[in-house]
């Protein structure tokens, strides 16, 4: 009775470790003596014991890494780290398991040092300007060298890229220079563009007395709208001006010289 108790027990050990549940997102690399025989999964399997092992237990779905330069020389000498999250999956079981270790830290190692050598082939001006740019070279130059491993790097995302703080100093007050020189460029194109209008007033004013009389009588009540006591001290030509008959003579001489 003992000994079939034992028998049983064991079979039962047998058989729970053949039966293997794989989740919807995972397959599993499956070994028959050693040899390769293919993936299985998602759902209720069985191993056939002492024959069939699990290489490896691969994750379908989307994975991020985050990875850094750690302290990097950029093609100007500069000391820069960049972080960074890369997005992979895998997308051939097969070479996962058979052709890497551990797949996973291959992937994080080929991350990193790619950052490093990327940032060592550009300027800083240049990373700054263009960290989208820089997105797009990290994911092709890391696809490329993953996906001997059955990886697929879908996108990378600069999170951060951190200089030395004197640096960033000089940075600021180029800056700041730069924003005052394309201010005093617009003052002075505005300066420009005023002038051309007084250019033009001028010429008006020179060939049509009325106008520079209506001119002076706008002045004046511009001046006069105030709720201020004020005192006005005009020319006595502008005074002039507020007189009718002095206007209308003004503009009869006007039609007369046209």
């Amino acid at each position: 009775m003992g000994f079939l108790f034992v028998i049983a027990f064991f079979t039962l050990v047998i058989l729970g470790a053949s039966i293997k549940v794989v989740n919807e997102w995972e397959r599993l690399a499956v070994l028959s003596l050693g040899k390769y025989r293919g993936l299985k999964g998602p759902g209720l399997i069985f191993l056939v014991p002492f024959v069939q092992t699990i290489a490896n237990r691969i994750d379908m779905r989307v994975m991020t890494s985050k990875f850094q330069s750690e302290t990097t020389l950029t093609k100007d000498g500069v000391a820069v780290t960049i972080d960074a999250v890369l997005f992979w999956r895998v997308t051939d079981p097969e070479k996962a398991t058979l052709e890497v270790n551990n797949y996973r830290q291959a992937v994080e190692l080929a991350a990193q040092t790619t950052l490093r050598d990327v940032i060592g082939r550009m300027n800083l001006a240049h990373i700054l300007s263009h960290l989208e740019e820089l997105d797009l070279t990290l994911k092709e130059s890391i696809g490329r060298k993953i996906a001997q491993w059955g990886v697929e790097a879908q996108s990378v995302e600069i999170r951060d890229v951190s200089i030395p703080d004197e640096l960033q100093e000089v940075m600021s007050r180029a800056a700041q220079a730069e924003r005052e020189k394309q201010a005093r460029i617009t003052y002075g194109e505005a300066e420009v563009e005023v002038a051309k209008k007084f250019v033009e007033a001028s010429e008006i004013y020179s060939s049509r007395t009325n106008a520079i009389q209506l001119r002076a009588m706008s002045i004046m009540y511009e001046a006069m709208k105030s709720d201020k006591n004020t005192i006005i001290v005009t020319p006595s030509n502008m005074t002039d001006a507020l007189n009718p008959a002095y206007l209308a003579a003004a503009w009869n001489k006007q039609e007369n010289d046209n």
